[in-house]
Parts: structure tokens; sequence; C-alpha cells
């Protein structure tokens, strides 16, 4: 009897190695593309949120100059501190206007500022009768908090300001003036304000209308890049660097959703020149706020200098604004 066995060969282990292989190198490129992507991510995170370190003081000097130095030196004001929802100081400055007024105007600044780079507004509202509150916002300035959130942690911090003003000056009429990420901040709150209505009125400056399109706008003009097929994985990845360090997407943090059916008073005011955040975001967002809203287009190319380059012109827009929804 012839008995023949046959042995397989060792193509299947051969072919056991190859699938090793191919799984190998689809895993090294997932990990060396999702390496760069969260590197370059990190980079259009910190460029958007992490503010500029410096002493509180530097902030002062920088920009004494935009405002009358020796008549604030001259006002009754008060240093104040409060402690955030979220645990860490607000630091800010009360300033009494010359009658014992009721009435505040809460300033909330851009970022990179603090609250001397918008007491340069406080003038306006002093002269109408109204008491301002400036503050440094979070991780600006003397306040706690190491970054910024752009807005989601932003607007419990004014809204903390705004119980606080409440507390001191019952009945009193409080409005929120805001510039670009403070802008964007007061439209947050503003969705915030509809069940208790402690603010009666808000003047937006130079805001954009949502956190995925800041960021574009970000990697368009802080790392050169248009290209929508590169766009779209930075912000991705800068939204997984901020979902890590601060638990929320910053993409779904938008204005413009907010606005929708709020019906407190704004004033919408942007420089049709602005190379930062351009003025169509402003047009928008007036766009999507049904009722109860003004537009003013300011002619001026910078960011944040609509009041600056048209001063006059400016005051007259918002005390007309003050005075049709103040009677």
């Amino acid at each position: 009897m012839n008995i023949q066995i046959q042995f397989a060969g060792v193509k299947p282990q051969k072919t056991n190695t190859l699938f090793k292989k191919v799984v190998f190198s689809i895993l090294a490129v997932i990990i060396i593309v999702n390496s760069m992507g969260l590197y370059f991510g990190n980079i259009l995170y910190k460029k958007a949120t992490i503010v500029s370190e410096g002493k509180a003081s530097d902030q002062y000097n920088k920009y004494k100059l935009t405002f009358n130095e020796k008549k604030f030196d001259r006002l009754y004001k008060r240093d104040i501190s409060i402690t955030s929802k979220h645990g860490y100081s607000l630091k800010g400055t009360y300033i009494l206007c010359n009658n014992e007024s009721r009435n505040t105007v809460i300033l909330v600044h851009d970022l990179d500022g603090s609250r001397w780079s918008v007491m340069k507004y406080a003038d306006m509202y002093l002269t109408k009768g109204f008491n301002v509150l400036i503050y440094d916002s979070r991780g600006h300035g003397e306040s706690g908090g190491n970054n910024s959130t752009l807005g989601y942690l932003e607007k419990d911090d004014l809204d903390s300001w705004v119980d606080y003003i409440n507390s001191k000056n019952k009945y009193g009429i409080i409005g929120v003036h805001g510039e670009g990420l403070g802008a964007f901040t007061a439209l947050l709150h503003s969705q915030m304000n509809k069940e208790n209505k402690q603010v009666r009125f808000y003047i937006i400056d130079s805001s954009f209308t949502d956190v995925e399109t800041y960021l574009t706008l970000k990697t368009n003009k802080e790392l050169g890049i248009k290209n929508p097929l590169l766009v779209k994985p930075l912000t991705f990845y800068a939204n997984m660097v901020n979902l890590y360090k601060s638990k929320f997407i910053l993409s779904k943090v938008s204005a413009i959703n907010s606005i929708k059916d709020v019906s407190t008073p704004m004033l919408f005011i942007h420089g049709k020149g602005d190379l930062d955040i351009p003025a169509s975001m402003t047009e928008a967002l007036y766009k999507a706020k049904k009722v109860n809203k003004q537009l003013y287009i300011a002619n001026t190319g910078a960011h944040g200098r609509a009041y600056s380059d048209n001063v006059d012109e400016y005051k007259k827009k918002v005390t007309a604004f003050m005075d049709s929804i103040i009677k």
C-alpha cells in the first residue's frame, strides 16, 4: 500500500506575514496622521485661546492713552473681586457717575485685552448717567482661569457680574457693551438672560457668529492655510485639544443660534473694513435676530476701531439706541 502524504507549503505563513505588515503600516499611518493633526491642532488652539503673558499693570500702561486718565483719577471708583461659578477669582473696577444712579453698563473686553482696553467707552455712559463696571475676563489681567474658552465659560462669568450689580442696585437698569470676544460673550449671555431679564440692552461691537467660523479665520490668518481640505482637519484637532483640556467642543458654541429667539434690544456695530472679523458676520447676526435690533456699520478698516475712528458718530448711535429703549 502506497500512502502519499502531502504537506502544504509556507504560503499561509507568507500571507499572515503580509497581512501583519499591512495592518502595522495602516496603524503607523493613523498614528502619524493623528500625531501631526494634534500637533498643529494644538498650535491653532493656542493661537485662538491662549492669552499673551504679561503683568496686569502693563495692560493699564498699554491702554491709558485711549481714555482720559486725569478724569479717571478724579472719579469715585472701587476695585471689586468676586468668585466665578467655576471657582476662580474675577477682578474688576466699579466706577460711579456723578449723580446717585442705580443704572450700570458692564464693559466686556476682547481676547488678549483687559478691563483697560474697554475703558475708552466708559465716559460715554458716565455722561449718560450710568455707572460703569469694567473687569478682566478669565485668563486675562488679574482674573483667574488659565485661558480663554471663547465665550463658553465667560458667559457664566458675565452672568455673575450681572448678579452682583443687580444685588447692589436693585431695580436699576443694566446694560452690557462687548467688544470682539466680549461681544460674542454678551450674545451667548443674552440666551441666559431670557428668563430673568436682568439685562435691558446689549451693545455688540465686532463680534463673530460662531467659534467654528472663528477657528477657520484664525487658520487662514495665523497659519496661512486657506484650503478647506486642510482647514477642516485642523479645526477638528483644535476641538479635540480643547475637549481634552476644557471638556467641551468649541465648534458647538454659536451666537447666531443663541439669539434667534432673544427679545432683549441689541445694537450691532462693526467696522466695514475689518480684516480680522468681517463685517458680514455682524450683518448675519443682525439678520438672525428677529426683533428689537439696530445696525451700525462704521467707517473703519481695523478690528475693534469703530469707536476710535468715529467717536462722535459712534456716541450718537449708542445714545439714540439707548433713548429708544429707555423711557
